[in-house]
């Protein structure tokens, strides 16, 4: 973990040890609470072992932008706001002058409201701006909005769905000399199922550089491969995966398979996509919901 993202982190932990009010935060970070995500809502972000809190200032079809907050934290850079949730007496520190975008699979926990959706327009339109209160700046606050902004800046690249594996893929019967290359074959060669290799024939899922490697061997054609952005058939279903209502149920199926939240999430991908492309041949958008659900909830009993 990132040791800026490891110090706000242990901050909240320290929460356990305070007012009755923080230990009721801290147990609200800890244990996720689901709300339909919100400007103004305050939420703990989490990926992996790393914690967080930000105030959502904007809402998008797939991501956020938020603003970072730390709790009982009076210095300023010249760009913070402070306030209370709604139905908690713990200070709060919001530091707008850092707004971040975060994907939605980083939410973890609703924590209650700290500011209406007009005072989250308003903050943002001075972020915007560039505006700062230069009065109220002090040394030991621009250092710790350096920190926050790095912190934040880690958790904003984590954008699980750009991995390779689910980009864009181009047709592989294109791209060999000999377009009548059989599943089964590719199956015995990639040593992969034939679903699988019937993915990977189709482009519904790009080949890793090791298959590449191999089945460069085997045909004597040597596979170039560029990673593409998410494709178009996957979108929906890294929607639904990236859905707050799930994360926790990942999180529990990746600590089941000692593997990182990440790694879980591309398990659940290849798993659940080429049954779909067997079952769902004339359904344009398959009901990935009701798949990822049945799956998780599968998986996780067994």
């Amino acid at each position: 973990m990132n040791k800026t993202v490891a110090l706000l982190s242990s901050e909240l932990d320290q929460l356990v040890q305070g007012s009755m009010q923080e230990r009721i935060l801290f147990r609200r970070i800890n244990t996720p609470r689901n709300a339909v995500p919100a400007a103004g809502q305050c939420w703990s972000i989490r990926w992996d072992d790393a914690k967080l809190i930000a105030v959502i200032s904007a809402v998008f079809d797939d991501f956020i932008l938020a603003f970072p907050a730390t709790v009982a934290d009076h210095t300023s850079d010249g760009q913070t706001l402070s306030t209370r949730l709604a139905d908690l007496d713990v200070n709060l520190t919001i530091w707008w002058g850092t707004e971040t975008g975060l994907g939605y699979q980083t939410l973890d926990s609703y924590l209650g409201d700290a500011l209406d959706s007009e005072r989250c327009e308003q903050l943002r339109e001075k972020f915007i701006q560039g505006v700062a209160d230069e009065s109220i700046s002090t040394d030991d606050g621009i250092e710790r909005a350096e920190i926050i902004a790095e912190a934040f800046g880690c958790l904003s690249d984590e954008e699980w769905s750009q991995d390779p594996e689910l980009a864009d893929a181009p047709n592989l019967s294109a791209m060999l000399q000999d377009p009548d290359l059989k599943p089964s074959a590719l199956a015995r060669i990639l040593r992969t199922s034939l679903p699988d290799a019937l993915a990977v024939i189709r482009g519904d899922r790009a080949l890793r550089a090791d298959e590449a490697l191999t089945l460069g061997k085997e045909t004597g054609i040597s596979l170039r491969l560029t990673a593409g952005p998410l494709t178009e058939r996957l979108r929906e279903l890294v929607r639904v995966l990236n859905d707050p209502i799930r994360k926790q149920l990942i999180r529990e199926l990746a600590e089941t398979r000692g593997e990182d939240e990440r790694v879980a999430r591309l398990h659940i991908v290849r798993d659940v996509r080429p049954a779909a492309a067997r079952q769902t041949r004339n359904v344009e958008v398959p009901d990935w919901e009701t798949r990822v659900d049945l799956y998780l909830r599968q998986h996780l009993q067994s």
